[in-house]
């Protein structure tokens, strides 16, 4: 029997040696194209649909396989020459390689084949993607990685699904002025040793920056001397005492344009601010164009930040309630309401959670519901909103997985799913900003 076993072990070992030729059949909602083999899914990483490859296994697991590309023999008609030249090995992007129409398409089908997956929805009425007004040089704030290696500081992005960090003299999709400040950072990255984190926020408002680093241990500061100098201001935050520095003024102002107004709001470091500024207009004008008629309704927010939506949205409804639970952003979202004369938004810094539980306990009631949370969706949430009398939910995803999960508990209590709008915020990468309305 053991024999047998070693056997077969090593038979599954020299099979992954093994090349293959295979043809990829779409992309999948990360970095890799998918193929299939006697009917298993295979996950090959920087391809694109219709690529004919070799590739070899190196992870055979019992509902799908890992490969490795050895060599294109056949381009797909939807590749293209990735313009960065450290595509492949930073993390920042994953579908360079990849056609900008041939990328929008897929992000449409990928919403609609997690929603029809995951959340057992049929026929999931997915609407056309909203494209970038540039597929280049459109983030104004990005996070950065430290490491070290061989006595080496990289600054830069992680490898995909890994802690290495990539060192990078340039990136092709954040701002300009931020591929400019990189260099002069680049001069001065041992300072930043002791650091994981360091968050770049740019205002073209201001053509100003501020940042936030992230620490273990704030001993490591001792070492920053000039990098505060390239910056408006910032924040170092040490994730072990929870202890916050500030530096000069840690805020940038932003003007947020609308199809019915202009506003001003102000970001602190830290806060949360949607990357792709042009992209945010298109949906917060999309949320105009359909909330024109609620001047008579009740509106409650949920996680608020800075007041991005509550600001535009305090002028379709009659009484706003927005809830946050980020002290930075709760102390940016009360004065952004203030400077711009908003008189109508209850701003209430709590968990979200408890939160929404102490409606429910309250028999608090509302007409409408929009909720952006973060990645790991709002499971623990959506199941109170159809008892806090709303007939209208609306759902802003950076992760569709998680949506899919959250829509599937949402219609199985009685709301029905109107539409779903994709929104291309990150060109160059698999990630997909979705917009689902649901009514009852």
């Amino acid at each position: 029997m053991k024999n047998k076993k070693k056997y077969l072990k090593d038979k599954q070992k020299i099979n992954l040696d093994i090349p293959h030729i295979g043809s990829i059949e779409n992309l999948s909602y990360s970095s890799y194209g998918v193929l299939k083999n006697n009917g298993k899914v295979i996950f090959i990483p920087y391809t694109v649909t219709g690529d004919v490859i070799s590739y070899k296994l190196l992870k055979d697991k019992k509902t799908f396989s890992e490969g490795r590309l050895i060599e294109i023999l056949n381009s797909s008609p939807y590749r293209r020459k990735p313009l960065c030249p450290y595509f492949g090995m930073c993390g920042g992007c994953q579908w360079q390689h990849v056609k900008y129409e041939y990328q929008l398409l897929s992000k449409k089908k990928i919403t609609a084949d997690l929603l029809e997956r995951i959340g057992k929805i049929g026929a999931p009425p997915v609407q056309e993607i909203n494209a970038a007004e540039s597929e280049w040089n459109y983030r104004n704030r990005v996070r950065f990685q430290i490491g070290v290696a061989k006595n080496n500081v990289n600054f830069g992005f992680t490898v995909y699904n890994t802690n290495e960090v990539v060192d990078i003299e340039t990136c092709y999709i954040v701002k300009k002025p931020i591929a400019e400040l990189l260099k002069k950072i680049r001069m001065l990255k041992e300072e930043l040793v002791g650091l994981f984190d360091f968050e770049v926020y740019y205002s073209e408002l201001e053509d100003n920056y501020i940042f936030y680093g992230i620490t273990r241990n704030l001993t490591a500061l001792n070492n920053i001397r000039r990098i505060p100098d390239l910056f408006k201001g910032g924040i170092f935050f040490d994730k072990k005492s929870k202890r916050s520095l500030n530096i000069k003024s840690p805020f940038l102002n932003y003007s947020l344009k609308t199809i019915n107004s202009n506003y001003s709001l102000k970001i602190m470091a830290g806060g949360f601010l949607q990357a792709n500024q042009l992209v945010n207009t298109k949906i917060l004008n999309t949320l105009i164009e359909e909330f024109s008629n609620c001047k008579d309704l009740k509106l409650l927010e949920l996680y608020a930040g800075c007041g991005n939506f509550t600001i535009p949205l305090s002028k379709l409804f009659k009484h706003v309630v927005a809830v946050e639970g980020s002290h930075i952003s709760i102390q940016a979202l009360e004065e952004n309401l203030y400077r711009n004369n908003i008189i109508n938004v209850v701003a209430i810094k709590n968990d979200v959670k408890e939160e929404v539980i102490k409606n429910f306990n309250l028999k608090k009631t509302y007409d409408v519901v929009f909720i952006d949370p973060p990645r790991v969706g709002a499971k623990e949430i959506v199941t109170y909103l159809p008892h806090l009398g709303v007939n209208t939910v609306v759902y802003l995803s950076c992760n569709p997985s998680t949506l899919a999960r959250d829509l599937q508990i949402l219609i199985n209590s009685g709301f029905a799913l109107e539409k779903v709008i994709p929104f291309d915020m990150f060109p160059q990468t698999f990630h997909i900003e979705v917009l689902a309305i649901l009514r009852r």
